[in-house]
């Protein structure tokens, strides 16, 4: 039972790992372009860090 606990505490760790880079990469796209609509691929990427946010941390 510790060793799942400590494997999802590993992923979950991961998972935040990962939204955050996400999220920086999102802020320094935005600051270097005026129209964040402009890349479809971008607000899909936009849509997938909420949706894993509200997954992960309930809002």
């Amino acid at each position: 039972m510790e060793k799942l606990l400590v494997n999802f505490e590993l992923e979950a760790s991961g998972i935040v790992k990962i939204l955050e880079l996400l999220n920086e990469r999102l802020e320094k796209h935005r600051a270097s372009n005026d129209s964040i609509d402009a890349s479809v691929l971008l607000r899909g990427q936009i849509a997938e860090i909420k949706y894993l946010k509200k997954r992960i941390w309930g809002f």
